[in-house]
């Protein structure tokens, strides 16, 4: 902000000192009013939302998490799905990170992610141990098997807040095996992250 005084200036042989004191003091007045207000302004302009500052709007963008499972599709289509919603961070909730799928393997997987400048996060804890996927693979118990992985999700309360930590960080997608999140331990989580306001998108 640019600030042009206009002064009609008098030649100092015709001042009076007491006038040129009274003249001193009122243009200090006028700076020191001045810089309250370029302060002032300063201080609204951080709340201004903007490409330098995008801390209010970051706030609600990053409410948005998706949600995938790769069965039934390659790591290439998987990577096109991650670009075309601009998706820069996956959080692994399977309880082990092998496939049988070998572009979805451990750190096969993780150092395909790292070549495409997508972060990759593996969150063992969030995973269902193969007693409880068993409910539903062998038993088809559907409701026991969510019964039971709820009780162990509220168990491993800091990793489920380590999850909303970080997917308030980046645009996240969060990933396991199954299709159908409805017959997956994902339901579990998804349904978990929508009560703390975040807006889940299963792709």
């Amino acid at each position: 902000m640019q600030v042009i005084f206009h002064t009609k200036l008098t030649p100092v042989s015709h001042i009076c000192p007491r006038r040129a004191q009274l003249m001193i003091a009122m243009v200090l007045k006028k700076i020191l009013l001045i810089n309250k207000h370029l302060i002032h302004m300063k201080n609204i302009n951080l709340l201004i939302p903007s490409k330098h500052n995008n801390t209010i709007v970051n706030k609600h963008e990053n409410k948005l998490v998706f949600s995938i499972g790769y069965e039934g599709i390659n790591f290439d289509y998987f990577l096109e799905l991650l670009n075309k919603n601009k998706i820069t961070q996956v959080i692994d909730i399977r309880m082990n990170s092998f496939s049988w799928k070998k572009d979805f393997r451990n750190k096969i997987f993780e150092n395909n992610l790292e070549k495409n400048n997508i972060k990759y996060i593996h969150i063992t804890n969030l995973g269902a141990p193969k007693c409880i996927r068993n409910e539903i693979k062998n038993n088809n118990n559907p409701e026991k098997f969510f019964s039971e992985y709820k009780i162990l999700l509220s168990r491993n309360k800091d990793s489920f807040e380590y999850l909303m930590e970080l997917s308030g960080e980046e645009k996240t997608i969060i990933l396991c095996v199954e299709k159908d999140y409805k017959s997956c331990h994902r339901k579990a989580i998804v349904d978990k992250l929508r009560k703390h306001n975040f807006s889940v998108i299963n792709i």
